[in-house]
């Protein structure tokens, strides 16, 4: 379970977004040091966009999706994108032109199978606990069209580290939860590149 609220988590997003370079906002940094935004697109944002398999007729709504530097390159590629965050702040720093809304991951403003790829990218450690994964998870699962991708993505599973604000996974939880869904998933360990800044793994759903 993870030490802080969602309006914890909000209170400390709305407090970093006067941070001008994006990638340290995220909290890619080595040292201290903000790495190189050609590396971060490399390491974190192209692998994501490979697995989400993308289409330029699909539709994709991008979950946390932050001041928006993953959405900036998805809206490049298909036909409509849409964002959500629980941080009016952050959004309003968003410069593209996809949709956004500002809501939490339980109270998406969306119906009916809307979308064809959904993201939730380093967005699940913020939860507070395993059944609110749970409830995002199916909600995405009903938004989502037939051969549609949900992509959970930067999980941290295993031991969590001594006083860990963080949610971290036991991974036999989480496969009895995925296994639950009844749909075709994979956990997937990231990209070599990404492993060296951190250890974290995705979770790929497919709607069959």
């Amino acid at each position: 379970m993870s030490t802080r609220t969602i309006a914890d988590w909000t209170a400390h997003w709305d407090a970093k977004a006067g941070i001008d370079n994006p990638v340290e906002l995220n909290g890619y940094c080595v040292g201290g040091i903000p790495i190189p935004r050609e590396q971060y697109l490399q390491a974190v944002v192209r692998p994501l966009l490979e697995r989400l398999e993308l289409d330029p007729l699909h539709e994709v709504l991008d979950i946390g999706c932050g001041s928006g530097m993953t959405l900036l390159e998805i809206e490049k590629r298909v036909a409509r994108a849409v964002g959500t965050d629980i941080s009016r702040t952050l959004l309003a720093r968003y410069p593209g032109k996809a949709t956004t809304h500002l809501c939490p991951a339980h109270e998406l403003p969306f119906s009916g199978e809307s979308f064809d790829r959904i993201l939730m990218f380093s967005v699940a450690h913020y939860f507070p606990d395993l059944a609110y994964l749970r409830e995002v998870t199916e909600s995405c699962l009903s938004l989502l069209r037939r051969d549609g991708i949900l992509l959970v993505g930067d999980l941290p599973i295993g031991v969590p580290p001594a006083q860990s604000p963080y949610l971290w996974f036991d991974r036999h939880q989480l496969v009895d939860l995925l296994d639950s869904l009844g749909f075709p998933y994979s956990i997937a360990a990231q990209g070599r590149l990404k492993r060296t800044i951190n250890r974290r793994y995705d979770v790929i759903i497919y709607k069959d």
